[in-house]
């Protein structure tokens, strides 16, 4: 399906219904060839008040404080997870139509509590711990077998796919809690600590010594008993984060970068990270990022710098970090990955990014590799959190975000001569590296 990776960020919902849900606007910018940021930003009418939202490569997932679960974007191979949608339509640049996700009416009345995006294909895990995929099930990431009746087969692509939400049989009595897409994989942690994976299996993304690839649920043997507290999942790499600040990886992060790379098969602590308190990671297609919280705290990223998504200025684009390397930015509250680019946002709610900009994920008037992080979106009071799809990123906030607050380098660079305003000093380094690189190597 080519070189790419989703950059869903997997989101859990509290168990327990919260007496009062924020009321949080849903910003989005970057693609927007399937409709996955519709129209001025908006995908959703502001009227619609989110609890939280992921986003795959041209599709998106949200759940609503009504408690409804809706999908929007492409439905090429079904990931919508609705009939609303067709492959055709799905290409015209419209304002997006928000597709409720029905799930089957035998389960009976349940909530969802963990959402994620592949790259074309969705999951959920209920609060009765059950677990329903849908979309692009060819490599078994569905953990469904791809020879079942009820798979639809795209006559455009010749690839097999599930249009509806579809119970996963095979783990109905694991006690399922959370889940987590990567490409063509699928990762599900259970409440007792037991991580399971299928899928695609070639560079060892399923943990378990499996090369190959399989619809059928493998626990992660050597993760057994430790307490997984999160799981993020690149193209090729997995990365667990423990309940004690200790970080795992998996599979062949290089693959692609570095011919030959051999892949991991098993899980191993990134001994380097030691001796951090890692509270939160993520991926990108071919590079991590952990953050401590220590004080100040501290980002660390490594993997390929193609595209100067490891957030070094000082790095060339061909630099590979086998380990990681500290980033110059403290204060950061949350850290996420597109497919090529980073994003960090401050406790004041300031919001850096750096990496690939071609589909002005990053934002208008950046060149098309931000080299350096670099401020985007200045102190929003009400952000409460962002997360990233392939090339687009999304806001969450208390605040309706508008176009004109996310920072234009070109125009402030104008306004401030105009104005002899130099205030925000943190656009000084917003106009670095203007020359077009988007067909350097990665």
């Amino acid at each position: 399906m080519g070189n790419r990776a989703p950059k869903s960020n997997p989101q859990e919902v509290s168990k327990e219904k919260p007496k009062e849900v924020p009321s949080r606007f849903l910003y989005t910018q970057g693609l927007n060839e399937s409709n996955q940021c519709g129209k001025d930003g908006y995908p959703l009418s502001k009227s619609k008040c989110v609890v939280t939202a992921v986003g795959g490569m041209n599709h998106a997932l949200a759940i609503l404080n009504t408690g409804e679960f809706v999908s929007w974007g492409s439905n090429e191979f079904g990931q919508l997870g609705t009939e609303a949608d067709s492959y055709l339509s799905s290409y015209i640049l419209e304002p997006a139509t928000i597709c409720p996700i029905a799930l089957p009416r035998s389960i009976g009345a349940i909530r969802i509590v963990s959402i994620s995006t592949g790259i074309w294909h969705s999951a959920c895990v209920s609060d009765t711990a059950q677990v329903f995929a849908w979309g692009l099930g060819t490599e078994g990431q569905l953990g469904i077998n791809p020879k079942s009746f009820f798979i639809i087969k795209n006559t455009e692509s010749n690839e097999k796919f599930i249009s509806k939400p579809t119970l996963v049989d095979s783990l109905s009595l694991k006690k399922c809690q959370s889940i987590y897409c990567g490409s063509n994989y699928t990762i599900v942690k259970t409440r007792d600590h037991k991580i399971y994976t299928f899928g695609n299996g070639t560079e060892g993304v399923l943990g378990n010594g499996n090369t190959s690839i399989t619809h059928i649920p493998q626990e992660i043997q050597s993760l057994s008993g430790v307490h997984i507290k999160k799981i993020a999942c690149g193209w090729n790499h997995c990365l667990a984060l423990t309940s004690k600040g200790v970080v795992y990886n998996w599979g062949n992060q290089l693959k692609d970068i570095i011919h030959g790379n051999d892949p991991i098969l098993f899980p191993q602590i990134v001994s380097e990270l030691q001796g951090y308190f890692i509270n939160d990671i993520a991926c990108g297609d071919y590079h991590s990022c952990a953050l401590s919280c220590k004080n100040p705290n501290e980002l660390l990223t490594w993997g390929s710098n193609g595209y100067g998504q490891l957030g070094i200025p000082s790095l060339g684009l061909e630099y590979v970090a086998r380990i990681p390397i500290k980033v110059e930015i403290h204060e950061i509250a949350q850290v996420v990955c597109g497919g090529l680019f980073t994003m960090a946002r401050l406790k004041e709610n300031t919001v850096m990014a750096w990496g690939c900009n071609r589909q002005m994920q990053i934002g208008q008037g950046f060149p098309n590799i931000v080299r350096e992080p670099s401020v985007i979106l200045y102190q929003k009071s009400g952000l409460k959190r962002i997360t990233c799809g392939y090339s687009n990123v999304m806001f969450l906030s208390n605040e309706i975000v508008l176009k004109d607050d996310i920072i234009n380098p070109e125009c402030e660079m104008k306004r401030r001569v105009l104005s002899n305003d130099y205030k925000i000093e943190s656009s000084r380094d917003l106009t670095s590296d203007r020359g077009d690189r988007s067909n350097q190597k990665h």
